[in-house]
């Protein structure tokens, strides 16, 4: 590949994930998982908020599904055991989907699920599909968001059509730098970002008090994210952008 420079996620998962449910996982189901749990912890929200609640929703989505897994099982297929090569567990670790509904039921959610992929905007159109159905009164409370996982299976087709950086690969820490006219192509990474939205006529409803109300119905919980810097930035960007979308709509 051309292309050196990447955004790895360096993150032990020992003891995060129960191995039962792991297995079923790829790496941007995992990273979505992790995210959603600090989503809801730095949140505050007690369990009653919104577990079992046919009002309580998640829409997330992936905007590259999981290659990795997709050549997998090409391969394992094309291998002498043939499907037997395969597993039962390629399904859900690869495709754009079903790698969300994993956090859904390990959190309890009844409401709407379902996932949107459009590209680098997967994660901000699923923000902006959990305000619509608030808005539309549909649901209460949304999670929202996606990700992404790293991987060569993935990058090679980007750097085939010359989108990733390759004028950086001695110096990584200048390539795609924001506003940079140099910048020739941006770089790959995984990462996660959710984030929860809720109607300001649902009940507030909390486990600690360490976030006060008028200031958490001003903004929107901070969703954690685990990913390179320059993501981070991204999500806070796409984040205020559809905070003045809904301050000049009616939820």
């Amino acid at each position: 590949m051309r292309s050196h420079v990447w955004g790895n996620v360096k993150l032990d998962t020992t003891g995060l994930i129960d191995r039962k449910v792991v297995r079923f996982m790829s790496d941007a189901s995992i990273y979505a998982y992790l995210s959603m749990e600090q989503a809801v912890a730095d949140a505050g929200l007690a369990p009653e908020a919104y577990q079992n609640n046919p009002r309580v929703g998640l829409i997330a989505g992936s905007g590259g599904g999981s290659p990795k897994f997709q050549v997998f099982g090409a391969d394992a297929m094309r291998s002498p055991r043939g499907l037997k090569a395969v597993g039962p567990y390629v399904v859900t670790q690869s495709d754009g989907f079903r790698r969300f509904r994993l956090p859904r039921y390990a959190v309890k959610i009844h409401g709407v699920n379902y996932s949107i992929s459009s590209a680098c905007a997967t994660s901000a159109h699923c923000i902006g599909n959990a305000v619509e159905q608030i808005q539309l009164g549909k649901q209460d409370i949304v999670f929202a968001g996606g990700g992404e996982e790293l991987c060569w299976e993935m990058a090679c087709e980007f750097d085939a059509m010359g989108a990733l950086s390759t004028k950086y690969n001695d110096t990584p820490e200048k390539a795609s730098r924001t506003y940079d006219a140099n910048r020739d192509g941006f770089v790959i990474a995984g990462a996660a970002v959710w984030s929860w939205w809720k109607s300001w006529n649902t009940p507030w409803r909390v486990a600690r008090t360490s976030m006060p109300k008028s200031s958490a119905m001003a903004r929107p919980p901070m969703a954690r994210t685990w990913s390179p810097r320059l993501v981070k930035a991204q999500c806070a960007a796409c984040r205020w952008r559809c905070m003045a979308l809904i301050r000049r709509s009616t939820i």
